[in-house]
């Protein structure tokens, strides 16, 4: 991690893409030493039909493989779920959402939904997670 903090590239090659019943999870390790408050930033390419949607959740994990734990968020903790829904652009900020995040790795969870026959269609997400510490 640097001085300013981490950045992290998702899927820029395009390579993910995301059908209805479909999950995607990416880890990143967040060795960190301060308090730190991820920033993420999600853009959708999607081919197909418009009514589709995904499920956005987040993971914290001590070694990345076990025990990976449902972040929370708000001043009252609770599991914290964002629905994306024919967005072309999502910013979640872990500060101003007030999320509770404080183990070593971080997952970013996707689940493709819609249509529940519609196989049509794809999403495709890619951005960044950016690391910042105070």
């Amino acid at each position: 991690m640097s001085e300013n903090g981490l950045s992290v590239a998702i899927n820029l090659s395009l390579s993910d893409t995301l059908k209805n019943g479909d999950t995607i999870f990416y880890k990143v390790l967040v060795n960190h030493s301060f308090t730190v408050y991820p920033y993420l930033s999600l853009i959708e390419k999607q081919t197909g039909t418009r009514d589709t949607t995904a499920l956005l959740t987040f993971w914290q994990s001590v070694d990345g493989i076990h025990n990976w734990q449902q972040v929370t968020n708000t001043a009252t903790p609770t599991a914290w779920n964002i629905t994306l829904a024919k967005a072309t652009a999502t910013e979640v900020d872990f500060w101003r959402s007030v999320g509770w995040f404080n183990s070593t790795y971080l997952g970013v969870r996707l689940i493709g939904g819609g249509k529940k026959t519609d196989y049509t269609y794809y999403n495709c997400y890619y951005g960044s997670i950016k690391i910042n510490k105070l």
